[in-house]
């Protein structure tokens, strides 16, 4: 009896040693890893800490479509790329970590795609500690707000990229409230 006993009890160790294994070396569901020991690759954009580990993101529109509610989003690096549309009924934080986000392609409505970023309605986001510009001549509004908004230490620059005198806003807020905090700053021409 002992020794079945003994057998068991060495069976469950081993089992959830090796379950313990598998989840720190884990993938989450879009194949990026999620072992905080992982060191920053090069090319890593943005990041999420979770409960089981940092996820590193190649961009901050991946990093938004991967974030969940109450999360954040850090920021790694200075970097550039598409316009971004945030999906009613998010409410997370973006911490720019004092880098620049330069908006390279416009989103928005079908048919009017003229925005760098398009945040939703029934969300709730914050925004803080870096810049967002404006990189495409297509960009005609830098943020196109429906959410509740919290920018905080944050520029916003409409005066940047081709045709810079073309942003006709840099902030346009058609439904929701919008609140400035600390060294906010919004730059038009």
């Amino acid at each position: 009896m002992k020794k079945i006993i003994l057998s068991i009890a060495m069976l469950t160790l081993l089992l959830t040693l090796t379950t313990v294994a598998a989840s720190a070396e884990g993938l989450d569901g879009a194949g990026t890893e999620i072992n905080s020991n992982v060191a920053l690759a090069e090319d890593d954009a943005a990041s999420i800490t979770r409960a089981d580990g940092v996820v590193y993101y190649d961009s901050l529109v991946d990093a938004v479509a991967d974030v969940q509610n109450g999360e954040t989003i850090t920021l790694l690096k200075d970097t550039e790329g598409d316009g971004i549309v945030v999906p009613s009924g998010s409410d997370f934080t973006i911490d720019f970590g004092g880098h620049t986000y330069r908006i390279l392609t416009t989103v928005g409505s079908t048919g009017t795609e003229t925005n760098g970023m398009q945040l939703l309605r029934d969300s709730n986001l914050i925004f803080k500690n870096g810049t967002i510009e404006r990189a495409a001549a297509g960009i005609q509004i830098l943020i196109q707000n429906y959410s509740n908004l919290t920018l905080e230490n944050i520029t916003l620059d409409g005066t940047t990229g081709e045709s810079a005198n073309s942003c006709a806003y840099v902030l346009s807020n058609n439904y929701g409230d919008i609140t400035l905090k600390g060294d906010t700053n919004i730059n038009a021409t």
